[in-house]
């Protein structure tokens, strides 16, 4: 039930601890809410310019106030897809979870997105020909960018290498020196770095997800295995073998973002902006770090321009270039 007082008095509903008045209106005038008002009223009414007080005596129901002060849901139906990719969306235990994962669910919140989980060839099709796709985790390169996609992030930044078994490897300087030495590399099927090789004239083994590149090497089918310093080492753990990583050749660092589909509701990407620039300004990065960290067994650090990063590599050696240039 919705009641507005008269000029210069003062209602309380105890019931909810929240008022809102009309900054425009002379007289102070204030509409009380009664307690079981839906959600929906509350948000209509802040879009209408009533602002929110709540009640110093009602602050168990605080949240209330944090709805309707709070901008509206995301007006568009939004489709989520992701894929395997440790550390930042995987499945275990029959939950899909990740760095990545939990940044989106802030973004996303109160609602709970349904992320439909795909091999990524199939995902990045769907939401290459689909509107209102968010698919994650994405790296941002030109072609993508032509092709219509819009990002939001950085969400994090790793650093690129060529990863091996073999101790006589480890001395790599270029991707020439691969070239020449003809080396079997295995690979993401459709990821921008598999890509980007090939059209250097080094040829790729393509694969499905990460697992099957890491099981590739381990039953030496490839020599080389095209991985980052976040998630080589959680891949190796999952096969469960004694092994041990070594870097070949380490190339650049590089930053994965959230990417809205070509041809999505361009009030779609400004509300989902709007909410990243709020949440990394917030506690809640620092919060996903030291849950992750632990779990990685690495220290990672969140800033504006890189995201999460392992804060053992150092920019300084390791400077972002989403695509690969020409090494020498």
């Amino acid at each position: 039930m919705l009641q507005t007082s008269t000029p210069g008095h003062k209602l309380l509903v105890s019931g909810l601890g929240a008022a809102y008045t009309d900054n425009n209106s002379a007289g102070d005038a204030v509409v009380v809410l009664d307690a079981a008002l839906h959600a929906g009223t509350l948000s209509s009414l802040a879009r209408q310019g009533w602002r929110c007080y709540p009640d110093d005596g009602m602050r168990s129901l605080f949240f209330i106030f944090l709805l309707c002060c709070s901008t509206s849901l995301l007006a568009t139906e939004l489709r989520v897809i992701s894929s395997e990719k440790m550390p930042y969306n995987f499945t275990e235990q029959q939950q899909f979870i990740g760095l990545t994962v939990d940044v989106v669910k802030d973004l996303l919140a109160p609602k709970q997105p349904d992320i439909e989980v795909m091999p990524w060839p199939r995902a990045f099709e769907i939401a290459r020909t689909t509107p209102n796709v968010l698919l994650f985790t994405m790296g941002k390169t030109k072609q993508r960018l032509e092709q219509g996609f819009r990002y939001i992030g950085p969400v994090s930044t790793r650093q690129l290498a060529f990863y091996t078994l073999q101790d006589e490897l480890t001395h790599l300087t270029s991707l020439e020196e691969i070239r020449q030495k003809k080396l079997v590399i295995v690979g993401l099927r459709g990821g921008w770095f598999s890509e980007q090789l090939r059209k250097q004239g080094i040829e790729i083994l393509e694969v499905g997800d990460y697992h099957q590149g890491v099981l590739m090497l381990l039953r030496q089918r490839a020599q080389l295995w095209i991985s980052t310093d976040l998630e080589a080492q959680m891949h190796l753990q999952q096969t469960g073998e004694a092994a041990t990583l070594k870097i070949a050749l380490a190339i650049q660092c590089a930053e994965n973002y959230l990417a809205l589909s070509p041809g999505s509701d361009p009030k779609l990407y400004q509300q989902l902006q709007q909410r990243y620039q709020s949440w990394r300004s917030s506690k809640k990065p620092a919060s996903i770090a030291k849950k992750w960290q632990q779990y990685l067994g690495l220290t990672l650090k969140f800033d504006h321009k890189r995201g999460f990063s392992n804060s053992q590599v150092v920019h300084n050696d390791c400077p972002l270039q989403t695509e690969p240039g020409k090494l020498p």
